[in-house]
């Protein structure tokens, strides 16, 4: 049942004509999800620092059989929550130890966010809106690239989405039954991402006088609310409680306050100004950022009053982005399991207005495909960059960029077919070695491992970016630079790694070495020494 429906004269021409939409329902947009998911874990490498830490931590909790407190290099990991790492794990369980699998966890989220988006969609405005959101949804790069990453945000967006279904549910009379979802999912959104999931949640509930269209009485209401939350909190502290006491007085402190303190008031990481989203919202908004129905929509201000219950998405999209704005801690991508709220809200314009076709769509695909050809010629990239890969990929998405213009009259299938494009022509040359400086899997098999047990060194700071790849059984040494050569002459069996940019720690030749992201990577032993020239040099170009 829906909380809102809108009288048919309301609904456009274009949403009862568009094919996709009336034909295909959600299954055309998570399909799409899907695809884009294979193409990611089958065409790109892992990415360090992030994706090469968040597996490590999960080896080593299978390693150590320690499914209370994770841990990176040996040391308690109060960064994130366990929940995506024991996920890897069960999969692990499942289907075998292996790296799809593990790349395939968090992504399987991604379309079941899209389909939670169709659902919540049709609740708020019936089903030909709910299907067109799913598909809006998918027409935003920032939303599938991210969620197609070993990293939260499929996850959290899924847990957020459901737990706004909760919400509506006891907007209808549901109440324990919706309350009881929205705990549910603040515990899970605890577990995935700590207090951020109440930043994306908390909005919708306070503000429900604002958008709930049924009569209520609001003293059981935030009762209810305020019951849901302790509800999570329990779920999250049944955690946290017995991994503080089994961490130690640090993780203890770091996981009930220090990292959410330090996040929020004064960052110890991605510190950004509180416009940062207000200045990087063109890019987190692409390609609807030049849709000609979104700016035709603010600037008529609409021709048809909205439905109360439509206020629902937009409390949502823009109470995360307020509050995060506020929030000293700030990534692109920690707005992105708003997108589902946004692409609902551009779906109820697409509903109340007739839709403009949209040009400007194959426009950035064409552009976005031309900056990939030019980046490399221009000297926009560091010279360790290969030169052609994304320049191929560049004229894929170029190529492409026809298909979407064919589709310029379907707002949401454009959107979503120009994002389909983009992600094509970056993996393309993913695929082909363009992101082969930031792949550092190479080095795994000059750390042997298992019943060998050569010790193991990193100069300067290390991240996990070769644990899982090198499947590791034990921490790392971590150096300072000067350090490093006393330590491989007191190892003989040992091997050293750095990657650097001015000048490596070592002065003999390594016995590997490559381009790694703004600088080199090289591998050293104590044989090294006795060499003048690395042997898995880099080719010449």
């Amino acid at each position: 049942m829906s909380l809102i429906a809108f009288p048919r004269s309301t609904l456009s021409a274009d949403v009862v004509r568009d094919a996709m939409v009336r034909r295909w329902g959600l299954v055309a947009p998570v399909g799409l999800a899907i695809m884009l998911i294979v193409a990611a874990v089958l065409m790109r490498p892992l990415i360090p620092v992030d994706e090469t830490r968040y597996l490590s931590v999960a080896w080593e909790m299978r390693q150590s059989q320690d499914w209370l407190v994770p841990h990176l290099n040996g040391q308690a990991y109060s960064h994130k929550p366990p929940m995506l790492f024991w996920l890897i794990n069960l999969a692990w369980s499942v289907f075998g130890e292996n790296t799809l699998v593990a790349r395939l966890t968090p992504a399987a989220f991604l379309p079941v966010s899209v389909w939670l988006t169709g659902r919540l969609g049709a609740m708020i405005g019936g089903k030909a809106v709910g299907d067109r959101a799913a598909l809006v949804a998918v027409g935003f790069l920032v939303f599938v690239v991210s969620g197609t990453l070993v990293m939260f945000d499929a996850m959290l967006t899924a847990a957020c989405l459901a737990g706004l279904i909760g919400l509506c549910l006891a907007a209808q009379g549901q109440r324990v039954k919706g309350l009881g979802l929205f705990g549910l999912m603040i515990g899970a959104g605890l577990l995935i991402k700590g207090p951020a999931a109440l930043i994306h949640l908390a909005p919708a509930a306070i503000l429900a006088p604002l958008w709930v269209d049924r009569r209520q009485n609001w003293v059981i209401w935030y009762a209810g609310v305020i019951a849901a939350i302790a509800l999570g909190a329990a779920i999250g502290l049944a955690w946290a409680l017995p991994a503080a006491r089994a961490g130690g007085p640090d993780f203890a402190q770091a996981i009930l306050w220090g990292q959410t303190s330090g996040r929020v008031v004064n960052a110890f990481d991605h510190a950004r100004p509180v416009w940062y989203y207000l200045a990087l919202a063109p890019i987190l908004l692409l390609p609807w950022s030049v849709s000609r129905n979104l700016w035709a929509a603010v600037r008529e201000r609409s021709t048809e009053p909205m439905a109360r219950t439509g206020r629902l998405a937009w409390i949502a999209a823009a109470g995360t982005v307020i509050l995060f704005s506020l929030v000293s801690g700030k990534q692109a991508h920690y707005v992105a399991p708003a997108i589902p709220s946004l692409a609902i809200g551009l779906a109820l314009i697409l509903a109340r207005r007739p839709a403009l076709s949209e040009p400007g769509f194959a426009v950035v695909t064409f552009v976005l495909g031309g900056v990939l050809v030019l980046i490399y010629p221009l000297g926009l990239l560091d010279e360790s960059w290969p030169p052609y890969p994304f320049a191929l990929g560049g004229l894929v998405a170029m190529a492409l960029s026809v298909v979407v213009w064919k589709m310029r009259a379907r707002p949401a299938a454009a959107a979503a077919a120009a994002v389909a494009s983009i992600f094509a022509g970056l993996h393309v040359g993913a695929l082909l070695g363009g992101l082969s400086i930031y792949d550092p899997s190479w080095v795994a098999p000059h750390l042997a491992s298992g019943a060998d047990r050569r010790p193991v060194a990193v100069v300067g700071e290390y991240a996990g970016e070769y644990g899982y790849a090198a499947r590791l059984d034990r921490p790392v040494s971590v150096l300072a630079p000067q350090a490093a050569p006393d330590w491989l002459a007191s190892h003989p069996d040992g091997v050293v790694i750095q990657a650097w940019r001015d000048q490596p720690a070592l002065a003999s030749a390594p016995i590997a070495l490559r381009p790694y992201r703004k600088g080199m990577l090289g591998v050293w032993t104590a044989e090294s020494s006795l060499q003048t020239e690395p042997r898995d040099a880099p080719a010449s170009r």
